[in-house]
């Protein structure tokens, strides 16, 4: 299904005009370890989605062209320091995990534009979140937080945060500093009124989803 649709958006992309020298070139993609394990030195995207994984996979170090990784629905509860050797990831996918922290090291994947962190258990973001200087969305629905680190501010790139059902009773006034921003999904946290008004003074012209 996902696969129709994204042939699907090319197709319509195409029709618009939106790639006038033609469609993006497709990535070498492998859906297995034991693809990947092939020819490590080719692959580009690695989707694992709902592979039973014991832990983060250490050979991963050796996929040195590495752009996008599917790891959702794979049982992982703990990431591993050398998460940021994947420097040239653009694309992660650590959605309905059930990981409880980030680590420091997170903040090395300079280029990475896309995050999905949905359905695990985080109950605080690193500070080096911030150093995610690519960012262009985040997805943070249901998880465990309360607050944000005032680094998300640094955050320049961003144009979707998604919140949704995090038992969340304050954001930071870094927030307002998200001069890109487009969207911000609320909806199911623990976010009073007063602190809603101060979201909204702070970001004026941003869709928030209450």
């Amino acid at each position: 299904m996902i696969r129709l649709a994204s042939s699907r958006l090319l197709v319509l992309l195409l029709a618009v005009g939106c790639f006038p020298q033609g469609a993006p070139r497709r990535l070498q993609t492998a859906r297995s370890l034991e693809e990947a394990r092939m020819d490590p030195a080719r692959v580009e995207a690695l989707d694992l989605k709902g592979s039973s994984l014991d832990a983060f996979p250490e050979e991963l170090r050796q996929f040195t062209r590495l752009q996008k990784l599917s790891l959702r629905e794979t049982g992982l509860n703990h990431l591993p320091d050398f998460l940021g050797a994947l420097e040239h990831l653009i694309w992660l996918d650590l959605g309905e995990n059930r990981i409880e922290s980030l680590p420091a090291a997170v903040g090395n994947l300079k280029r990475l534009e896309v995050l999905y962190l949905s359905d695990n258990a985080l109950t605080e973001l690193p500070p080096e979140i911030g150093s995610l200087s690519s960012l262009r969305y985040l997805n943070l629905d249901r998880n465990r937080l309360h607050r944000l680190p005032p680094e998300i501010g640094r955050l320049q790139a961003l144009q979707w945060l998604r919140l949704n059902e995090n038992p969340l009773d304050t954001l930071p006034p870094e927030i307002g500093e998200l001069k890109h921003l487009k969207r911000l999904y609320l909806r199911n946290t623990n976010l009073p009124e007063n602190e809603r008004k101060s979201v909204q003074a702070l970001l004026p012209s941003v869709e928030i989803i209450w």
